[in-house]
């Protein structure tokens, strides 16, 4: 896959968790909190610099689908 359609789809999917986090009134350091990561590593992810790992974004939606 081209580095260009792997940062849009990055920072597409972190656009999305950062919407859901905020619909869910919730900061990236309550968020780091809730989780046990780095307000940093929120940060990342929603910046798109990463993907979170399946347990890590699976605790992330649990959080925000529940809140």
């Amino acid at each position: 896959m081209e580095k260009s359609k792997v940062r849009k789809y990055l920072k597409d999917y972190g656009a999305r968790l950062r919407k859901m986090r905020l619909a869910a009134k919730l900061t990236q350091i309550k968020v780091a909190q809730l989780v046990g990561i780095s307000q940093a590593t929120v940060s990342h992810i929603e910046c798109g610099f990463f993907l979170p790992s399946d347990e890590l974004e699976s605790a992330l939606l649990d959080i925000y689908t529940n809140k």
